[in-house]
């Protein structure tokens, strides 16, 4: 049977709420616990279910960011190893996929302006591994049904 919340566990859950990835040091010192008693409360809260799981909040790019796919390919013998920590030093760089086939990576890139994909495509271009890069600049996002996109009615059947 699982142990109903006190003021402490209460306390815990509001900290998270704010901030989903607190050290457990920060955590301990906010409710005044032990690294050790707040990782026992932690792992009690996530047995019980009172804690699902964890996530992140982030924000949606603006109308005036640029947005785009980089799709690249190695050059043979060139592996993600060689290449990929590289790349996520990127800030720029949100989204690494490493694929099967002909593409090695697909990169989604967030940058302020238009001039910055290019600089970007460059710096990645560049980097000893790489034979080719292929830019994608995104121009819409569309999302749910094909039913909900405009001037689409859908279709029922085959």
């Amino acid at each position: 049977m699982a142990k109903p919340l006190d003021v402490i566990d209460q306390h815990i859950l509001q900290l998270l709420r704010s901030d989903g990835r607190m050290p457990l040091v920060g955590l301990a010192d906010a409710i005044g616990l032990s690294r050790s008693a707040t990782q026992d409360r932690l792992a009690r809260l996530e047995r019980d279910d009172v804690i699902l799981g964890y996530t992140i909040r982030y924000r949606t790019p603006s109308a005036t960011t640029t947005q785009a796919w980089l799709i690249v390919r190695f050059t043979p013998g060139t592996v993600c190893r060689d290449v990929v920590p590289a790349l996520l030093l990127r800030t720029e760089i949100k989204v690494c996929h490493s694929l099967a086939g002909q593409i090695d990576l697909l990169l989604l890139v967030e940058v302020d302006h238009p001039t910055e994909l290019m600089t970007l495509r460059e710096h990645v271009a560049g980097l000893k591994g790489i034979s080719e890069v292929v830019t994608a600049p995104i121009i819409a996002v569309h999302t749910g049904a094909p039913g909900d996109l405009p001037g689409h009615a859908g279709r029922t059947g085959g």
